[in-house]
C-alpha cells in the first residue's frame, strides 16, 4: 500500500519531527506539509532522530487539494466525529476498520489537521473517508504525532498470518486417538471422563492445523 502522510497547518515542530519518526517506524516516507505554521528547525530534527531525511524531502503545498491531487483515496482524521455534519458520518470509520475499506494498490493520503483545531469541515469534505481513533476519558483528542503512529500501525503494520483451524476430521481423529491412548493407560481410572475432557479442550482451544498434525503424530502408533 502506497501511503502519504499529509499534515495540514502543523503548529509545533516537535510534533512534525515525532510524526516523521512514526512514519519511519512503519516504512512510510512520503510526508506532505500544507501551509505549516511553524519553522522546521533544531527541535524538529531532534525529535525526528533518524527520520530527519523524511523532513528534508517533505513536499510543501499551499492547499490540501494540491497536496492530494495525485492520490486515489484521501482519508481525513478526527478525534471528535460529532463536530462534523451528519451526512459525513456515513463515511466515518474507526481506524481499525480503515484497512478493510482501502485498495492496497492505490495511493492513499492520510490527512491530519493541526493541533489546535484539527481539520475544518471544508477540509473533511475533500476527503473520501474520515477515520477516528476511539478514546476514553475526558481527553478525547490525541496528540498529533500519537495519532499518526496509531493510524499507521493499523494501516501498515504486519498483521498476524491468517488463522488456519484444524478440520473437523482432524479434531475427531485426534479425539479418537487420545481415547485409545487413555484406554491403554492403566493409571487413568475414569477413562471416559478424561477422553471427553480432552475432546472439549480441543474444541475450545481452536487448535490450528499445524498443532493438530503435531498431536496426531504424537498419539499415532
Amino acid at each position: 500500500m502506497r501511503v502519504s502522510v499529509v499534515l495540514v497547518r502543523p503548529m509545533h515542530e516537535i510534533n512534525v519531527g515525532s510524526a516523521a519518526r512514526a512514519m519511519l517506524n512503519f516504512g512510510v516516507r512520503d510526508l506532505r506539509l500544507v501551509a505549516p505554521e511553524t519553522e522546521l528547525g533544531f527541535q524538529t530534527k531532534m525529535f525526528a532522530k533518524h527520520a530527519w531525511s523524511i523532513i528534508k524531502k517533505a513536499k510543501h503545498f499551499k492547499t490540501l487539494a494540491a497536496a492530494t491531487k495525485d492520490c486515489d483515496v484521501v482519508v481525513g482524521t478526527t478525534g471528535v466525529p460529532r463536530r462534523f455534519h451528519r451526512s459525513q458520518f456515513k463515511n466515518c470509520v474507526t481506524v481499525s476498520e480503515l484497512r478493510g475499506r482501502l485498495d492496497a494498490n492505490k495511493r492513499i493520503a492520510l490527512v491530519f489537521g493541526n493541533e489546535g483545531s484539527g481539520l475544518s469541515e471544508g477540509e473533511t469534505e475533500q476527503c473520501n473517508l474520515v477515520a477516528h481513533v476511539p478514546t476514553k476519558g475526558k481527553q478525547r483528542v490525541m496528540n498529533l504525532s500519537h495519532a499518526v503512529a496509531v493510524v499507521l500501525y493499523e494501516l501498515c503494520a504486519k498483521k498476524t498470518p491468517p488463522y488456519e483451524a484444524a478440520s473437523k476430521k482432524e479434531r475427531e481423529t485426534l479425539a479418537l486417538l487420545f481415547e485409545r491412548f487413555v484406554g491403554r493407560n492403566p493409571r487413568v481410572r475414569d477413562k471416559k471422563k478424561v477422553a471427553l475432557a480432552f475432546k472439549r479442550v480441543i474444541e475450545r482451544a481452536r487448535v490450528t492445523d499445524d498443532e493438530a498434525q503435531a498431536l496426531l503424530a504424537a498419539f499415532s502408533e
